[in-house]
């Protein structure tokens, strides 16, 4: 059966859900709503006790193409609390899917841009088509790329995070593979799919209480870079950033299609 919100869509199928993020017509770029709706639908996994994984991926021709550029522009009009309560609610939705109990999988096609990099990156498992567009495109545009670094930093070393980010290049599936961003690219969606049905298999093989625990005991390992109080400075980066004038030109050059 399959359920609604306004942005993303889910279905349950014994111990394995599956979440679409389902705003094609942006190439799911990430906006307000759809951001709380993430939110909802993870904290609604973790109380469901059947539930052992989780597939995230893109409905239409994307996987997420980052943060909707018209929501980041408006926050120039929020005053200075309402501003960071939007950029930590961002904060909030990688925390809660990288600490989501069950194991999360992301299978990405088309664009993977800015924000939708944090989205891949912060899930268990992160697989991709070859053919992939990826960039961490925030500095093209007068943003800094604050709230996804953590996730970012677990799975690409710091010195080629620093040059993605710093040149924004775009690079393919089969690049973020050998950079460790994905954990595996392939030549179609199907071949992907199918890849990922044996993986599942094989940790439904395993004991379930064994590998929940396994998945905390690697994020508490990790735990450093994931301090509350390191979220919160990030998100505080971010809330300044985004109504600079810098950035506020960089989107609107963006969305009126300038340099």
């Amino acid at each position: 059966m399959t359920h609604s919100f306004e942005n993303i869509r889910y279905t349950i199928s014994g111990k394995i859900a599956r979440l679409h993020l389902n705003r094609p017509e942006h190439h799911n770029a990430l906006n307000r709503k759809m951001v709380k709706e993430i939110i909802l639908f993870f904290q609604m996994v973790n109380k469901t006790n059947e539930i052992l994984l989780v597939i995230v991926q893109g409905t239409g021709e994307s996987f997420c193409a980052g943060a909707d550029l018209r929501w980041m522009q408006a926050s120039v009009n929020l005053d200075e609390q309402e501003n960071l309560a939007e950029t930590r609610m961002l904060a909030k939705m990688f925390e809660a899917i990288r600490t989501c109990r069950p194991i999360v999988i992301a299978l990405a096609h088309g664009n993977v841009y800015g924000g939708g990099n944090g989205l891949f990156a912060a899930c268990d498992l992160a697989y991709c088509t070859s053919g992939s567009s990826f960039s961490l495109s925030e500095t093209r545009i007068g943003l800094v790329a604050a709230t996804i670094a953590p996730y970012l930093l677990v799975r690409v070393r710091p010195s080629k995070v620093k040059e993605l980010i710093f040149t924004a290049n775009r690079f393919n599936g089969t690049d973020a593979e050998k950079l460790g961003l994905a954990d595996g690219s392939f030549d179609s969606f199907e071949v992907m799919e199918n890849h990922v049905h044996q993986q599942i298999s094989a940790i439904l093989k395993g004991g379930p209480k064994s590998v929940i625990e396994s998945k905390k005991l690697i994020n508490q390992l990790s735990f450093e870079a994931f301090k509350p109080e390191t979220l919160n400075s990030l998100s505080e980066i971010l809330a300044q950033t985004r109504i600079s004038e810098e950035a506020q030109k960089g989107m609107l050059s963006f969305i009126e299609k300038k340099r």
